[in-house]
């Protein structure tokens, strides 16, 4: 099941407040049709993604010439900020490189002990570098006084690193704490995902309720972001017409967003309706040529019998895939997981073990159990998977790998691990099993 840019995303508007930035912008230039001459070219509609990337954009420069006049890390500190924005609205790789150099460029003009701290474990938390990440937290929390909104950011980037290594009563500790100290969308979307993660639905919708309610009435990007988390949530559930209600909603409240459109494909898809979720992924690519949404169209062509252009768009995936993990592989290797266990197992392992040593929690012990199993290594799959079972671990992507993990070796946990699994997705263990090669 796949569930793309999660951690990627969910900082711009979830877990780490951006600040204001200013100057206001202009608006954003009319864009020319190449096809057509200036004075003939219709005038087209931006979307709420493109306003905002024009100011993230007017910010951005604004700061840098500051930054250039005053060499203050301050100023700095703003570019990285409006960067990684940036490169969470744009899904682009180079949007989320340009923000470490802007990190890096803000701690080199900063005295010993100083700098962006708090960025830098926002930034190395979304690109997976969780030591980093911790680091930077360890650094900005010695600071001597501290206000209740950064008592709260410390509390929930703890979190996210407990949560990412696996430790879940840690990180619950720490988004209780988080939502004590200064509730916000962030913390409530930070508890709302650990309920979801561990199979709680009603209680992770209504956190996510709860994190919407919070939003203010002028921020539809992030009144957007919880919307969808509460499609997300309805996708695990199963519950496909519901998921897409929240998701259509999300795309009436800020429209431009390829992540929520890559979601409309996805629902689209998975209710058999092939043709449309070609039209949304060609769309999506259009902007944001990224390997995941090759790999889906391929997948939608094969739906619809267009064998030779899933073929075609497999290729392409590939290829993304790999320029992505050439530039920056902490952040883009797990992602391309899903691929590599349907196209290349070997492949797929290697990631996987890679993903688990930047971030073994959860989520990397299910990716690296299926590549264990698709490359015929059961009894490390099991070892991998283990300390998973111990917990209140549910995703259906665990409970179906966890079925065949023990598939074979311990029949009556293999069969209550089925159980669960069907009983939210009925498609759920026999798919993941026709994708490693297994007889499911």
């Amino acid at each position: 099941m796949k569930r793309f840019a999660t951690l990627f995303v969910f900082g711009l508007f979830g877990c780490n407040e951006a600040p204001h930035v200013d100057p206001a912008p202009q608006e954003p230039a009319v864009v020319i049709s190449p096809t057509l001459p200036a004075a003939e070219a219709p005038a087209v509609k931006s979307t709420d993604v493109d306003e905002t990337l024009a100011k993230l954009q007017a910010s951005t420069e604004f700061y840098q010439r500051r930054f250039d006049e005053t060499g203050s890390w301050m100023d700095a500190e703003t570019v990285v900020e409006a960067r990684l924005a940036r490169a969470r609205l744009s899904g682009n790789i180079d949007d989320y490189l340009a923000a470490g150099r802007a990190l890096d460029a803000a701690f080199a003009g900063a005295k010993p002990g100083t700098g962006p701290f708090l960025s830098s474990a926002g930034f190395n938390m979304v690109v997976h570098q969780i030591d980093r990440s911790e680091v930077s937290l360890d650094q900005y929390a010695k600071r001597i006084w501290l206000k209740d909104t950064e008592k709260a950011a410390i509390a929930g980037l703890r979190g996210d690193i407990a949560f990412h290594r696996g430790d879940l009563v840690g990180a619950l500790a720490h988004f209780e704490d988080a939502e004590k100290i200064d509730p916000t969308t962030a913390s409530a979307g930070r508890l709302a995902n650990y309920f979801l993660k561990t199979g709680n639905y009603e209680k992770a919708r209504s956190l996510y309720e709860l994190a919407e309610s919070r939003v203010s009435s002028t921020d539809a990007g992030k009144r957007a972001w919880a919307i969808l988390q509460r499609g997300v949530v309805e996708l695990e559930a199963g519950d496909l017409d519901a998921a897409l209600a929240l998701v259509d909603r999300a795309n009436s409240t800020y429209s431009g967003w390829y992540l929520i459109e890559e979601h409309l494909a996805e629902i689209t898809l998975l209710k058999g309706e092939a043709a449309r979720a070609i039209e949304l992924y060609k769309s999506v690519i259009s902007r944001v040529p990224n390997g995941e949404f090759y790999a889906a169209l391929g997948d939608a062509y094969t739906d619809s019998g267009q064998g030779e252009l899933a073929e075609g768009a497999y290729t392409q995936a590939r290829a993304a895939f790999e320029r992505d993990i050439a530039k920056l592989p902490s952040a883009a290797s797990g992602h391309a997981i899903d691929f590599y266990l349907a196209h290349d197992y070997p492949r797929a392992l290697v990631l996987a073990r890679q993903n688990f040593v930047l971030r073994p929690g959860h989520e990397a012990r299910t990716k690296l159990a299926q590549a264990l199993l698709a490359n015929g290594n059961q009894p490390e799959a099991i070892k991998v998977l283990e300390p998973t079972t111990e917990t209140h671990w549910a995703t259906v992507e665990f409970l179906s790998t966890a079925a065949l993990v023990f598939d074979g070796r311990d029949a009556e946990r293999a069969a209550e691990y089925r159980k669960r699994a069907e009983g939210i997705d009925p498609a759920s263990v026999s798919g993941l099993a026709a994708q490693l090669g297994l007889h499911g």
